[in-house]
């Protein structure tokens, strides 16, 4: 979204478009990008109910309630929008309508049609999950996976942090054809669609950008925002890195030793003139802990070999022993300076 039009849609939303600025933003709701804007904004209306489900596994209240609370501060919110703005900018209420409907039918699919098993990880902890279909996965610190509870009728997962995906193929008869179709598994993350339908290779979806790394095996992504000039569809074969950061949504694609990228799920990070700064900014991932450098530069320092990543305190004394560093360790946060 160029930063004229999100100046708009943020007028829009605090109610200060013109009919003209309004057309504006309808017209661009209607595309790809802004479906998935709405969808985000309806997301962040239910955040609440997002977090409930997070707390456990199984998500047991009475659907029914739930969702009549739901539609009830939908037409709440719609209504007292409708007696501020309507009379002036009638293409508000159109634009109310439309989040409504998409918010209802989207809390109509989830508590009806789709009842969700969530599996998270605690900072310096990592957990392997053996879905029904004899899917593997390895799930990094500080990370969560959601999936449906019909997961073997709907094979997608929902991924917030780092994970190792060994996607076992599925296959079904096809009535049109005597030759079996392949089952797609499909990864959902906050800038990308992971598509593929059996193979291994690694995510990480944290901060400002989303990684993927194939070990074996094809991948199919699908950028969720899609930024002009970019294909709907990148594929990805064995040793692809594939990168989208935060803002433009853009897709970057490059060649790279996928080993590396998964060796945490072995307890080791494997690093090749590795900058001190990564590594801080794994250590902030995966245990919580802020890293300080006294001396900034040293934050560009390089690191080359193998660290141990199943204990924090380990970690810590080999990277001081190889680097020549001062390590210090708080409640809140490490600080690091030259020796």
């Amino acid at each position: 979204m160029d930063t004229h039009l999100a100046g708009l849609v943020k007028k829009y939303l605090n109610d200060q478009c013109t009919p003209d600025e309004a057309r504006l933003v309808l017209q661009y709701f209607t595309t790809r990008e802004g479906q998935a804007y709405l969808s985000r904004l309806i997301d962040e209306d239910i955040e609440q109910i997002d977090d409930l489900i997070k707390k456990g596994n199984r998500y047991e209240a009475d659907d029914e309630l739930i969702l009549s609370k739901i539609h009830h501060n939908i037409l709440e919110e719609q209504r007292s929008r409708k007696e501020k703005v309507v009379k002036k900018h009638p293409w508000y209420w159109v634009a109310a309508i439309i989040v409504a409907v998409l918010a209802v039918g989207w809390a109509y699919q989830f508590f009806f049609t789709q009842r969700f098993i969530t599996q998270q990880t605690a900072f310096g902890e990592t957990k392997r999950i053996k879905l029904a279909d004899g899917t593997a996965i390895t799930l990094n610190a500080n990370s969560t996976l959601r999936y449906p509870s019909d997961y073997q009728q709907n094979r997608e997962v929902w991924l917030q942090g780092e994970a190792f995906f060994e996607v076992m193929p599925v296959s079904r008869s096809n009535a049109t054809s005597p030759s079996k179709e392949r089952i797609k598994f499909t990864v959902h993350t906050e800038r990308l669609l992971v598509e593929v339908t059996g193979t291994s290779f690694n995510i990480n979806d944290r901060q400002d950008k989303t990684q993927v790394v194939l070990n074996t095996g094809k991948i199919q992504l699908k950028a969720q925002a899609l930024p002009q000039n970019q294909p709907d569809i990148v594929e990805m074969e064995p040793g692809d890195m594939v990168e989208v950061l935060a803002g433009d949504g853009k897709i970057l694609k490059k060649v790279v030793n996928p080993e590396v990228y998964s060796s945490w799920k072995d307890y080791k990070l494997v690093c090749y003139d590795t900058p001190l700064k990564v590594i801080a900014q794994v250590i902030q991932n995966n245990y919580g802990k802020q890293v300080v450098f006294k001396d900034p530069d040293l934050s560009a320092m390089v690191v080359t070999g193998t660290l141990p990543t199943n204990h924090l305190d380990l970690l810590l004394e080999v990277l001081a022993e190889s680097m020549q560093l001062e390590i210090q360790k708080s409640e809140q946060a490490i600080y690091i300076e030259k020796k």
